[in-house]
């Protein structure tokens, strides 16, 4: 197979089968294989005409129509790569995705795509709309190039040829760029069309998006080399009122489609069923796991098997399969045997698990692309052992079926019991009042994690949360029962109907944060747009009403206050001469422990009633947060479990141990600090004490905004040290209630600047590793801090060590203090070129600056002070 080409695939099936249809469009179009394999050509001379040679990527924007296959397999043709996009991406997402893909040229449909064009212009590529006027016709470009079709004869396709360009749906992290040859692709269309024994015979209608490797390949293109129709919408989408219509005019045989759209055709048929339905060799599930109970539902409902499989992009979808019956049994809640390639089930040392054993599933074969687009750090972490990895956690049966767990960042870690959001889900849909239900896990005080799910109540009916536990209880283990339940109308979707469990916890979540600036008295408060799936503000009301708002946080002072320090605020002419503004610098430097840390940490333990506080705390963490929770736990007379890495500054370590913390080791990357502090959870029963994403925590920090604009109330802004958000939240959330208008400006260092991509991104983003002298802002973005820092920070200015260093210098010789690196941070940003010279902050003339602690290696400071 090392010499397969999807060019070759597609001319060897129109010269089998010519005269058999290939695609259609109802009402429009009726191509054969011959027909098709024609536009191909031609348009591919057009393209090469157009100066596009081998190796350009040329990205694609279009609905489902028959010139998007065209000049799609045009591209692939004349040894291009295409890189297909969805058509309601903005502007901004445009320019991402033409710029991370170095897109040469970009082809839209006649009617255009103005946000695509406008990025385009913006990054000086140009744009070309291609238009088929009829099936008589032949492609034309608005650019008006001319054919020559020698220029494409000359051309032969090679296996080794990079074809296609997608992007990851960065579930975890910044989406992925992700190249596939013409041997993936073609290794992969020869796998789909043997394990389903697709045929001339066959045919389908697309219901998928063609910007996406599902609908791409599993439909459309290993339909097309088995010499087998397909046809598309007449809309360019999918549309459940004529989906059964296109189904019995191009008899089809079977289709493909996620669960979302599964459930969208059952609805359908079980409020407006046809007066016939087509008989379906099988219908096929794939990106998203499948209930059995909708499985059950499709099976009764249209007279076939449905076979459940499992596909990512990096493997050039399909990796494995249920079998047709006439292969073997299908078995609801599997995912099907590994189809074409090799898999594994591995443990973290890379040794291959027997059955039944969990693992993360690794694969290895043809149809596995070969590495990331310039991403060498995602590269090395998914490809170990000479495997893939996944990052799904599942198991072999006895019978060699596959069993997914769930995303192994998805798993909720309850207590230390390790649950599958997928279990949950399966029960949830089993309901018969249920239409569409999702699991996943939120920040828990006391177990680390717990379940919460949102679910879609079926038309009609009257379902309450009291119901959904009711049932839950009755079919799942009591540590499995969802803590809360939240009833919606939807949930949040990508482009293809994929649910992301992340994506949905943050969209819940934010309705939560409503205890912390909600009241009675207030109209501007914190609410959900589904449409918008984002947090947004309501409508302006005086600023007099938000005392009201403060709450959370002046009973975390009143808590606080017989144990902290009200730190002072100073001034110095000299450092409002070299910014230019007056700086007012809140010097947490000079809070007990040495940091602001204590604040959080004193109203998380002093929160505890005594039950909960019998057993003691646990936190992991590298330093501040360690000390603070140690000396807040001795003052109230409980145990303080500190799990820290091995690489912790040893003067933050010698504070935890003098104030009696007992330190438990653990490595330095955040996994192995997580899963030792779970372990001591278990062995313990002691509470969780997060370091930042904990609203006890966020509450306590908040208080310095409370002291800060009462003791300099003139301040228009306030900027903050950022990590994992819980300072900054609580300062924003605080600062925004007294004062609507204040500005919050987050400072973060350059190596490790995942706060600024996040907000950027409209999402958060993990890093594979960090690199600043900033040893406490290392951490990364919580679902509870998330919200707060997209939704109230103004901007995140990053600077780099060098800048750092030099505003620890200026805070030992001006200010007389000595401050960590971390607590420099903020007048670093002041003093920064991008912060200076940035017209949107020249009115920023009143500056607070959080030095949020002053426990710095001596060592580290006189090496820095040095440079």
């Amino acid at each position: 197979m090392e010499g397969v080409t999807l060019t070759g695939l597609l001319k060897k099936a129109a010269t089998e089968f010519p005269n058999r249809r290939a695609l259609s469009v109802s009402g429009k179009f009726d191509l054969t294989h011959a027909q098709l394999q024609e536009l191909i050509d031609h348009a591919a001379s057009l393209l090469v005409a157009s100066g596009i040679e081998p190796g350009d990527v040329v990205a694609l924007t279009f609905p489902n129509t028959v010139e998007y296959v065209i000049m799609f397999l045009a591209v692939i043709r004349c040894r291009a790569i295409a890189a297909p996009l969805n058509a309601a991406y903005t502007a901004e997402e445009f320019e991402f995705y033409l710029s991370d893909s170095e897109s040469k040229l970009l082809l839209v449909p006649a009617e255009g795509n103005k946000a695509a064009q406008a990025a385009a212009s913006k990054l000086n590529i140009p744009h070309v709309s291609a238009t088929l006027q009829d099936e008589k016709s032949k492609v034309t470009l608005s650019s008006d190039p001319e054919s020559n079709l020698d220029s494409v004869n000359q051309l032969v396709n090679d296996p080794a040829d990079v074809s296609l360009f997608l992007h990851t749906s960065g579930t975890t992290s910044r989406p992925k760029g992700v190249p596939l040859t013409q041997l993936n692709l073609g290794t992969s269309v020869l796998n789909i069309k043997s394990v389903y024994k697709i045929t001339e015979s066959d045919s389908t209608v697309i219901v998928l998006p063609l910007f996406h490797v599902h609908g791409l390949l599993a439909g459309l293109l290993s339909s097309l080399v088995s010499g087998a129709a397909v046809a598309l919408p007449a809309a360019g989408r999918f549309s459940a009122s004529t989906f059964w219509a296109d189904m019995i005019k191009y008899n089809a045989t079977w289709y493909t489609a996620v669960p979302t759209i599964h459930q969208i055709i059952l609805d359908r048929h079980e409020s407006k069923p046809e007066p016939a339905y087509p008989k379906l060799r099988f219908i096929r599930s794939c990106s998203a796991s499948l209930a059995p109970s909708i499985m059950a539902r499709l099976e009764a409902a249209f007279d076939a098997p449905v076979l459940e499989a499992y596909a990512m992009t990096e493997a050039s979808h399909l990796m494995a399969s249920n079998p047709l019956p006439e292969c073997g049994p299908h078995k609801p809640g599997s995912v099907g045997k590994p189809v074409g390639q090799e898999m594994a089930i591995l443990n973290e040392q890379g040794e291959i698990q027997p059955p039944n054993a969990n693992g993360e599933v690794c694969i290895r074969g043809l149809n596995v692309t070969k590495g990331y687009k310039n991403n060498p750090e995602a590269n090395k972490s998914a490809f170990l052992f000479g495997w893939f990895h996944t990052g799904d956690v599942g198991f072999f049966d006895s019978d060699g079926y596959l069993h997914l767990v769930g995303r192994i960042k998805e798993l909720i870690n309850r207590g230390g019991e390790k649950i599958s959001p997928i279990e949950v889900d399966a029960v949830l849909l089993a309901h018969p009042d249920v239409a569409q239900a999702v699991a996943f896990g939120v920040p828990d005080e006391k177990y680390g994690e717990e379940i919460n799910c949102a679910v879609i109540p079926r038309e009609g009916v009257d379902l309450t949360e009291a119901d959904i536990l009711q049932y839950c209880k009755k079919n799942l283990a009591s540590f499995k029962v969802p803590k809360k339940v939240f009833l919606t109308d939807s949930v949040p979707k990508t482009a293809t109907g994929k649910i992301q469990r992340r994506i949905v916890a943050e969209h819940f979540l934010s309705q939560m944060f409503s205890a912390f600036v909600h009241s009675p008295v207030s109209s501007r408060r914190y609410t959900i747009s589904l449409e918008a799936e984002q947090v947004i503000f309501m409508e302006e009301v005086p600023k007099q009403k938000y005392a009201a708002d403060l709450s959370s946080f002046r009973e975390a002072q009143a808590r606080i206050n017989p144990f902290i320090n009200k730190t002072p605020v100073m001034t110095s002419e000299s450092l409002n001469a070299i910014s230019g503004r007056k700086l007012f610098f809140k010097c947490e430097c000079f809070q007990k422990g040495g940091a602001f840390k204590f604040r959080g940490a004193c109203n998380a333990i002093f929160s505890l009633d005594d039950h909960q506080a019998a057993k003691g705390v646990v936190t992991h963490s590298s330093g501040n947060h360690a000390a603070a929770l140690a000396l807040a736990a001795k003052l109230r007379g409980i145990p303080a479990h500190i799990v820290i890495p091995k690489n912790a500054p040893q003067c933050k370590v010698q504070n935890v141990m003098r104030y009696g913390g007992n330190i438990i080791w653990s490595e330095a990357a955040v996994q192995s600090r997580e899963e030792v502090a779970k372990k001591v959870l278990q062995e313990t029963g002691a509470v969780l004490i997060h370091p930042y994403n904990d609203r006890r925590i966020i509450s306590g920090q908040g208080t310095i905004s409370l002291e800060l604009l009462e003791q300099a109330p003139e301040i228009d802004t306030i900027v903050v040290p950022i990590s994992g958000g819980g300072l900054i939240s609580g300062v924003a959330l605080a600062a925004k209630s007294i004062n609507p208008a204040i500005r919050i400006l987050a400072a973060e260092p350059k190596g490790a600047n995942d706060a600024a991509q996040s907000k950027a991104a409209g999402q958060i983003i993990t890093l594979p590793e960090t690199n600043t002298i900033a040893d406490g802002l290392r951490a990364f973005l919580g679902e509870l801090t998330w919200p707060v820092v997209r939704d109230l920070v103004d901007d995140i200015i990053t600077v780099d060590d060098s800048e750092i260093i030099e505003a620890m210098r200026l805070c030992y010789e001006i200010l007389k203090v000595a401050v960590e690196p971390s607590g420099a941070i903020g007048l670093a940003a002041v003093l920064s070129d991008s912060f200076r010279n940035n017209p949107v902050w020249k009115d920023c003339n009143q500056i607070g600056i959080i030095v949020s602690g002053g426990n710095v290696d001596l060592e580290v400071l006189w090496n820095s002070l040095r440079k």
